[in-house]
């Protein structure tokens, strides 16, 4: 005790126990702050839907520089609900990285490159005139799947398959 003491480690791991606990907590913070919907009604409530897979993104800012739009482009695998006209959309999301600029929007969804599902999506226009589609409920409106363990996976459970619900 005295050791630690002496060298100041009591503060250090005080620190690194507080930054452990705060990152803790805004991992799992966007999901407590959600209302589980049945995915019934995701899908009921959707325009588009569509099994497709994220090839890019690109952040922007909107024209007042308030928030951070992410579009990522989206290729088509087949689609379950609605009509498109090419065999690629635009999915805009809340969020991302300008330079050194970073907007993270609590409750969104966050789209990585070669993420593979089934995209939900409502018609989506931003303020900056960018318009695709957004993905209806954020981030419940995304089922990604494993093509290796076959499982669809949602943000509070697992699905064995989608294809009844649709």
């Amino acid at each position: 005790r005295d050791l630690v003491r002496s060298r100041g480690l009591g503060d250090v791991y005080k620190r690194q126990l507080i930054f452990l606990l705060l990152t803790y907590h805004n991992v799992f913070a966007d999901i407590c702050m959600l209302t589980p919907l049945p995915l019934k009604n995701i899908v009921d409530n959707s325009e588009l839907v569509v099994d497709g897979k994220v090839i890019s993104s690109q952040s922007n800012w909107n024209e007042s520089r308030t928030k951070i739009y992410t579009t990522h482009q989206v290729v088509i695998y087949g689609v379950l609900k609605g009509q498109v006209k090419s065999a690629q959309i635009q999915v805009i999301t809340e969020g991302g990285q300008v330079g050194e600029s970073i907007h993270y929007a609590t409750g969104t969804l966050q789209l990585l490159q070669d993420q593979v599902g089934l995209f939900c999506l409502i018609p989506f226009k931003n303020e900056s005139g960018i318009s695709g589609y957004k993905v209806y409920s954020d981030m419940q409106g995304f089922i990604g799947y494993d093509k290796e363990s076959s499982k669809d996976f949602g943000v509070f459970e697992p699905y064995d398959s989608v294809d009844g619900v649709i």
